[in-house]
C-alpha cells in the first residue's frame, strides 16, 4: 500500500498557485502545503507554517505543523486566517494530517461515550469511520460499522473489523433478522451516527415525513421517489425505528453545504466546533488526535496523488467513477513508495 510522506512540490502537469505571502494580515498565517483531500474545493488540508501575522504569533510559529478546513483551495502556499488554523503539536504522518478534521469528527462524536456504551455507525468506510473504529476500540465502547453500498463492500467490512469494530457489516444487512440478533446480543445503540455526505437529506426527510400522512397523499410521494432517496429513508427508518434503544440519539455527520437537517437529527460539523469550542476543549481533542496519530494508534487507508496525477484523480472525482471500497483520495506534496 502506498504511504503519503512530505516532501517538495513538484509541478509536472499541473501548476499549483501560491498566495503573495509578503504582506500578511495581522491575524493570518501563511503555510506551505503538505497534503489535502481531493474534495469538491480542495479546501482542507495541512502543512509547514512558513509566516505569521503580528497579532497570529501567540498562537503560531515558524515550522509550526498546521491543519485548517479553510484554505483558499489548493496551493503550494496558502494564508488562511489564524482563527481558521489549528496547531498540531505532534508530528504526525501526511495522511492523517490531511484528514485531521475527519480524525477530530470521530473523536468529537464519542467524547459522550462510556466503557460498554453501544454505538451505530453508518456510512463507516470513510475517513471518519476508520477513526471511529480504531478510537472506539480504545475506550473500549462497542461500535457496529455498516458499510454503505460501495464496490467489494467486503473489503471494507474486514478492514473495520480488522482495525477495532466490534461488528462490521454492509448497511443492507441491517434488514435482516440475523443482524438484530447480534445486536440484541451486544445491546441496542443509545448512539447512531450517520454519514449524510452521499445521501440527499431533503428528499430523504420528505419520503420519512409521508409516513404521517394519508395513504393515498404518502403513495404519491413514494411513487415520485428517486429509488436510491427510498432506500436511504428506509435504511434510516430501520436504524433509528427498530435497532437502537428508544433514547438513542441521533447525529449526521458530513452533510453538503446548504443542506437539510435530517428530521429528529443533532447535526455535527467540526468546523462549527472549532469555532465555538473553549480553547481547552479544541487543544485537548488535537491534542489527543495528534498523540494517537503519533504512536500509530491511529491511521486513514488513502490512495495518494502527487501534483502530476492529481489531476487525473479530480476527473475521476468529477466523473463520480473514483469509489474505492475504503482508501480516501489524497494529494501530498510528494510520494515515496513503500
Amino acid at each position: 500500500m502506498r504511504r503519503a510522506l512530505f516532501g517538495c512540490i513538484t509541478r509536472r502537469g499541473l501548476s499549483l498557485g501560491a498566495d503573495d505571502i509578503s504582506s500578511l494580515k495581522p491575524t493570518e498565517v501563511a503555510v506551505r502545503m503538505l497534503a489535502s483531500p481531493v474534495t469538491a474545493t480542495l479546501q482542507e488540508g495541512v502543512g509547514v507554517v512558513e509566516a505569521v501575522g503580528d497579532r497570529a504569533a501567540s498562537l503560531f510559529k515558524k515550522d509550526d505543523l498546521a491543519f485548517s478546513p479553510k484554505f483558499s483551495g489548493l496551493k503550494s502556499v496558502a494564508k488562511v486566517d489564524a482563527s481558521r488554523a489549528v496547531k498540531i503539536p505532534t508530528a504526525v504522518p501526511a495522511e492523517l494530517g490531511a484528514f485531521f478534521a475527519r480524525a477530530c469528527t470521530a473523536y468529537r462524536l464519542l467524547a459522550s461515550t462510556a466503557p460498554g456504551d453501544v454505538v451505530l455507525h453508518c456510512g463507516a468506510e470513510g475517513a471518519v469511520g476508520q477513526c471511529l473504529a480504531q478510537l472506539a476500540a480504545a475506550r473500549d465502547v462497542t461500535l457496529i460499522s455498516l458499510v454503505s453500498s460501495v464496490p467489494y463492500v467486503d473489503e471494507a467490512v474486514d478492514l473495520l473489523k480488522n482495525i477495532g469494530a466490534t461488528v462490521a457489516a454492509p448497511a443492507y444487512y441491517s434488514q435482516d433478522g440475523g443482524f438484530r440478533s447480534v445486536v440484541a446480543d451486544l445491546g441496542k445503540p443509545s448512539l447512531v451516527i450517520l454519514d449524510v455526505s452521499a445521501m440527499d437529506v431533503k428528499a430523504v426527510n420528505t419520503i420519512l415525513q409521508a409516513a404521517t400522512k394519508p395513504f393515498s397523499i404518502a403513495k404519491a410521494v413514494l411513487e415520485d421517489a428517486d429509488a436510491a432517496d427510498k432506500r436511504d429513508a428506509h435504511l434510516v427508518a430501520t436504524l433509528v425505528e427498530t435497532i437502537a434503544a428508544p433514547t438513542a440519539k441521533l447525529v449526521t455527520h458530513d452533510s453538503r453545504p446548504d443542506d437539510s437537517v435530517l428530521l429528529n437529527a443533532t447535526p455535527f460539523s467540526i468546523d462549527e466546533w472549532f469555532e465555538a469550542a473553549p480553547a481547552d476543549d479544541k487543544g485537548q481533542t488535537v491534542a489527543a488526535v495528534a498523540d494517537a496519530a503519533a504512536a500509530d494508534a491511529l491511521k486513514v487507508w488513502v490512495e495518494a496523488y502527487d501534483t502530476a496525477t492529481l489531476p487525473r484523480a479530480l476527473e475521476l472525482r468529477d466523473r463520480g467513477v473514483y469509489v474505492h471500497p475504503f482508501r480516501q483520495p489524497v494529494w501530498v506534496s510528494h510520494l515515496i513508495e513503500r
